[in-house]
């Protein structure tokens, strides 16, 4: 038996209206003598770039900022924040107070600044956020749970951001231990660039209100598109009943109406619209988007010496940009990395992760070693990822993409075309001072090479290589390379037909 469509199509089309963020978020930023007056100015950009991603407005997302050293201070409440130039002064106007690093005292002071009277709407059930930010070790590390899960039992959610020599176990602490939500970069300059990875995480913290006028919206859309089926309907002199829509295999009761819904609001899979006239049944494939659904993607990301510190941050956090692209999962995107220098160093596997969290979180902690850059032996080494006992999927595409800022130390061409042998797609990016030649036969297509001036412009090539890596399609693998059980899977396929 059929099940009813109708309630599945209402949240769907209530999930893609235009929606409203809303958001109580304070800043808790240490002001402690560590920090220089030019460090200090980056924690503030930082700061103005996440701010300057939301919506401010007393209905939508409020801010607040308290500065803390050896004693907090309110410098912004939430009730202030009535427009974003207003927050964006009280940024600009803050200055270091020295003293010490008393970060559980100022987690304990911040929880009053959520209270109504300061402009905090918990009563209204809008999202309650802090963002911690600190350069050091707690003075009093003793009361850093308890002061935290204080604030979490309140409501709180809590995103700590720790720079140069913060403790990574005390933000994590402060984050109830939820590595998603811990941010870490290796200096100041570097925090400028963290914003676009915590406001997209906050994001998915934040209410999204459907008012009354988002549902009278819906309505009118809901009312628009059936008039548009009507249409459709009348034209195919179509009947009104014994219509069916089958979505991912299972079989769903409907008028025709409802199937035109379906195809008009759900993306990102291919749908069968089966209708059922007289004694004939017609299909219908339509495809919604042109989108990569299955690959495996791994990546190989250079950490050799003349990268530095501050480069690679940015490298980092433009990996962690790129795969929120991709819809990461064990059933879809499957994800694996490793660095390399004078040696490569394995970090996952692409059966490690089935969740885009995970993986994010886990490049988003990844360690600097510096050395020289040897990209014949990572290649090597990389070749290992596409194994089935590592989680590399047949008839899936297989991808690399290698980050690198130098020529290597050693010849690539022979074992790129051992990695390409396997079925892989290599996808090179050089920055700066790159040998071409190099990465074009690792490449192996001109149209698989990006070349930038300097990693802060791998921003602007995101969109491009995303698009390219979609493009990608399984390469078949000569049948020498096959295990048995592959070969006898594909046999067993085809005898199904």
């Amino acid at each position: 038996a059929g099940s009813s469509v109708g309630p599945l199509l209402l949240l769907v089309l209530l999930q893609n209206c235009k929606k409203t963020e809303l958001a109580d978020i304070i800043f808790l930023v240490d002001t402690s003598k560590s920090i220089s007056k030019a460090q200090f100015e980056s924690m503030q950009k930082f700061m103005e770039s996440v701010v300057n991603k939301f919506k401010v407005r007393q209905d939508r997302v409020r801010l607040g900022i308290i500065t803390f050293s050896t004693t907090p201070q309110s410098d912004f409440t939430l009730k202030e924040s009535v427009f974003k130039r207003d927050v964006l002064e009280a940024i600009a106007k803050l200055v270091p107070r020295k003293g010490y690093t008393y970060t559980g005292k100022a987690l304990n002071y911040s929880l009053q600044f959520f209270n109504a009277t300061h402009g905090g709407r918990k009563s209204q059930k809008v999202p309650q956020i802090l963002i911690v930010i600190t350069d050091g070790k707690a003075t009093n590390p003793n009361i850093l749970k308890e002061t935290s899960d204080m604030l979490r039992n309140n409501g709180v959610t809590i995103f700590s951001v720790g720079v140069k020599n913060s403790s990574r176990d005390q933000l994590e602490t402060m984050a109830g231990g939820d590595k998603a939500k811990v941010f870490y970069v290796d200096s100041f300059k570097a925090l400028e660039n963290l914003y676009k990875n915590i406001s997209s995480v906050i994001c998915h913290h934040i209410k999204q209100r459907k008012s009354f006028f988002v549902l009278l919206t819906c309505t009118l859309l809901l009312r628009c598109v059936n008039s548009c089926c009507l249409v459709l309907f009348h034209v195919l002199n179509l009947p009104n009943s014994n219509l069916v829509v089958r979505i991912n295999g299972r079989t769903y009761q409907t008028e025709f109406w409802l199937c035109c819904l379906v195809l008009k609001l759900c993306s990102g899979f291919s749908y069968y619209l089966a209708i059922k006239y007289k004694s004939y049944l017609i299909y219908f494939l339509i495809v919604i988007i042109d989108m990569k659904e299955k690959a495996d993607l791994v990546f190989l990301l250079d950490m050799s010496g003349s990268i530095g510190v501050e480069n690679y941050a940015i490298m980092i956090n433009f990996t962690a940009e790129l795969l929120k692209s991709f819809k990461v999962s064990n059933k879809f995107v499957r994800v694996g990395l490793a660095q390399f220098s004078d040696t490569p160093a394995h970090e996952f596997f692409l059966n490690d992760y089935s969740k885009e969290e995970e993986v994010v979180s886990h490049v988003l902690r990844l360690k600097y070693s510096g050395g020289n850059t040897y990209i014949g032996k990572a290649l090597d080494h990389i070749k290992n990822y596409f194994k089935s006992s590592t989680g590399s999927r047949y008839g899936v595409s297989k991808n690399l993409v290698l980050i690198t800022d130098g020529d290597s130390y050693d010849d690539v061409e022979d074992v790129a075309e051992r990695v390409r042998a396997l079925g892989v797609e290599m996808f090179a990016i050089g920055i700066g001072n790159f040998h071409s030649l190099k990465l074009l036969q690792i490449a192996g297509d001109p149209q698989r090479l990006f070349n930038v001036r300097s990693f802060s412009d791998l921003e602007n090539i995101k969109n491009k290589l995303f698009e390219t890596i979609c493009k990608s399609k399984p390469i078949p693998e000569p049948t020498s390379n096959k295990s048995p059980t592959e070969i006898k899977t594909k046999v067993n396929f085809g005898n199904r037909a």
